[in-house]
């Protein structure tokens, strides 16, 4: 074997096996009860958003929920990361080689490479990214607005959904464990070993990655349908306002999806 070949075999050694690792962990924690993407023991659910400080958008899909796990778990209060490039950027370092949240990305020629998620709290001079945090402006909230979820197999673009955009949720409890049993099954599925018998009916069943980016997908959705939803009530309230201009705006909306 060449040393190119050798060097792509380790390379996807260490993809596949990421992977696995980070399937393992939002599987547990959904399992125990800590994901910090479900209703705590008072019914509150965690929507604040993290934001990459590359392109001030907040994280997406599968690396969101990872990082809503890291944070919880560390104690975590930062609400940005920055990755190796940020790190250059800032010329900072990790404070040590474990730092950061390892995470697997698909380039445009559809090749898989390994990347980290640094937060503040990973790095030697944890202040150099927080003060440029000060500096970003992150995207607008629409938090007057509630999404109210009816089935399970919604609940994570409802979630992501909320997270980019401060949309709020109102889930139920059988909702909850409706999706805790979906989100089991698919993580399950990505840790078992396959045999030729089992495969074809396995592989009906997606990829924890590709559930959490096509939920990503449904997200971009609703988050679209809210801001229809509020451009209405602005355009309604506009004559009111030409009365009484200096009346805050005040409205709750509430959208059903699916």
């Amino acid at each position: 074997m060449t040393e190119k070949e050798q060097l792509s075999t380790k390379n996807a050694f260490s993809e596949y096996y990421i992977q696995l690792h980070n399937v393992k962990v939002l599987k547990e924690a959904v399992e125990n009860g800590t994901a910090p993407f479900l209703p705590n023991s008072n019914g509150v659910i965690d929507t604040n958003p993290i934001y990459n400080l590359n392109n001030a958008i907040c994280v997406n899909d599968m690396n969101l929920l990872l990082l809503k796990c890291k944070q919880a778990e560390m104690g975590i209060t930062s609400n940005v990361v920055g990755t190796h490039h940020t790190l250059q950027s800032l010329k900072t370092a990790p404070a040590s080689k474990d730092k950061g949240l390892s995470y697997v990305w698909r380039d445009d020629d559809k090749k898989y490479h390994t990347a980290r998620y640094y937060f503040p709290e990973d790095l030697k001079e944890p202040e150099k990214m927080q003060e440029k945090s000060f500096k970003v402006k992150f995207p607008q909230k629409l938090n007057n607005q509630t999404i109210s979820v009816t089935k399970g197999s919604d609940y994570l673009p409802a979630y992501f959904a909320a997270c980019e955009s401060g949309l709020k949720l109102n889930v139920s409890k059988e909702v909850i464990e409706e999706f805790k049993k979906e989100f089991i099954a698919v993580a399950a599925n990505n840790l078992e070993k396959k045999n030729d018998k089992e495969k074809e009916i396995k592989n009906m069943i997606p990829s924890l990655r590709s559930y959490c980016v096509n939920a990503d997908i449904a997200a971009k959705e609703i988050i679209k349908k809210a801001y229809g939803n509020e451009n209405k009530a602005e355009q309604k309230q506009a004559p009111q306002k030409q009365i009484q201009h200096d009346r805050k705006k005040s409205y709750d909306q509430d959208i059903t999806i699916f």
